[in-house]
């Protein structure tokens, strides 16, 4: 359930926008010296991620320590080479992620965006079961899976192993 609740100020202000998230409970935007003041409470669907775990050409295995996974945004652009610059595992385009078919497909949007704004129309999509073992993608690792991330939180700084 969303809670809205604005406030009008004195629009002849400049805006400036800051975004204040507090995990798994409430995410704020709140309009300073702007002409509105707006908090809404975010839902559990909002605050799950997409696991993407990528193999070398073996397959899809769990157990495979060559195996790689990024968590990634969903319903939000960005960038996978600016959420993990380290390795050559996205392309330069901007992403947007969301699952449909009631949780059982994800739909990936690209953009001929690189900033993570996702400007313009998608250029390209496909739509993905999730849970399946999929590819081949291009090397270093061609084989993936993709999951819902239930975890409510985004691992950017570090890319994790199985």
């Amino acid at each position: 359930q969303n809670i809205n609740h604005t406030f009008m100020m004195n629009p002849a202000t400049t805006a400036t926008l800051m975004l204040i998230s507090i995990p798994l409970v409430v995410v704020q935007a709140v309009l300073v010296r702007g002409s509105s003041y707006n908090r809404v409470e975010a839902s559990e669907e909002d605050q799950r991620k997409l696991k993407m775990t990528l193999c070398p050409a073996s397959g899809c295995s769990t157990t495979d320590p060559a195996c790689k996974s990024f968590t990634t945004p969903l319903k939000s652009c960005f960038n996978g080479q600016q959420l993990y610059p380290v390795g050559d595992f996205f392309g330069e385009f901007d992403i947007y992620d969301e699952i449909v078919a009631a949780d059982r497909v994800l739909h990936r949007r690209f953009y001929a965006s690189t900033d993570g704004t996702c400007a313009g129309d998608a250029t390209d999509d496909y739509h993905l079961d999730l849970g399946q073992c999929i590819g081949p993608f291009g090397e270093p690792l061609p084989w993936g899976t993709f999951t819902i991330d239930n975890s409510h939180k985004m691992e950017q700084d570090a890319v994790t192993s199985f």
